[in-house]
C-alpha cells in the first residue's frame, strides 16, 4: 500500500511535551517525503505559530506541501504561507465567547489569520 498523505497532530502526538520532535520521527518523515507522501501537519494552532516545525521538517516554505490548522477552519500551502481555505467563526460569536470569558476572567487565546492575542494569562 501507497501513502499518499500523512496528516498528523501536533501536540503530544508530533511534538513531545517539551515542543521538540524526535530524531527517529524526523528521519521517518523526511522518508516519507523524499517518496512523494504528504505530510500535513494538523493543529488547533495558527500556521504562522508552527514556522519552526516546518524547518525542522525541511517543510517550511515549501511549495505543495500544506498545514492544517485552527483546528481544520484554516488550510495553507507552505509556499508563500498561502491560505486555501480559511472558514473563522462569525465575528458575533466571537464577540459573545470573549465577553463571556471576560465575565468570568478566563485566559483566553485568540486567533486571527496573522496574530495570536492572549488575555489573563
Amino acid at each position: 500500500m501507497k501513502y499518499k498523505i500523512i496528516a498528523c497532530d501536533m501536540d503530544e502526538t508530533l511534538l513531545s511535551s517539551d515542543a521538540t520532535i524526535c530524531r527517529r520521527n524526523i528521519e521517518a518523515i523526511t522518508a516519507a517525503i523524499a517518496k512523494g507522501v504528504k505530510f500535513v501537519p494538523c493543529t488547533g494552532r495558527g500556521f504562522r505559530s508552527i514556522e519552526g516545525v516546518l524547518r525542522t521538517l525541511g517543510l517550511y516554505d515549501q511549495a505543495d506541501q500544506y498545514v492544517i490548522g485552527f483546528n481544520g477552519a484554516n488550510i495553507t500551502e507552505n509556499k508563500g504561507s498561502r491560505s486555501l481555505f480559511w472558514d473563522p467563526i462569525p465575528f458575533d460569536l466571537a464577540d459573545r465567547i470573549f465577553h463571556r470569558c471576560c465575565a468570568y476572567g478566563q485566559c483566553m487565546h485568540i486567533y486571527t489569520r496573522d496574530v495570536v492575542y492572549i488575555t489573563n494569562i
